[in-house]
């Protein structure tokens, strides 16, 4: 049956974390670079969402706390880090 399958991958799992030479470094690369295609994939499917109508309704608050957060405050906390 199909649950047959959800125990293979776990045993899989805990006899390959059990190995003594098991080289992890292209496990994690993929794992970075998957959730990298994730969260750009959901910024993309949020703005694509987004009407131009529901911009007009902003105020002009919004977008200059938006610059100070863009030119401002994000290049100091890279700078920090």
């Amino acid at each position: 049956s199909h649950e047959s399958g959800l125990l293979a991958v776990t045993v899989f799992g805990i006899w390959l974390a059990n190995q003594d030479d098991l080289e992890i470094d292209s496990v994690l690369e993929f794992k970075e670079d998957l959730s990298m295609i994730l969260i750009s994939s959901l910024f993309i499917l949020l703005a694509a969402r987004l009407q131009i109508n529901d911009l007009m309704l902003l105020d002009i608050n919004i977008f200059i706390f938006l610059a100070i957060v863009l030119f401002v405050a994000r290049p100091i906390c890279i700078a920090i880090s």
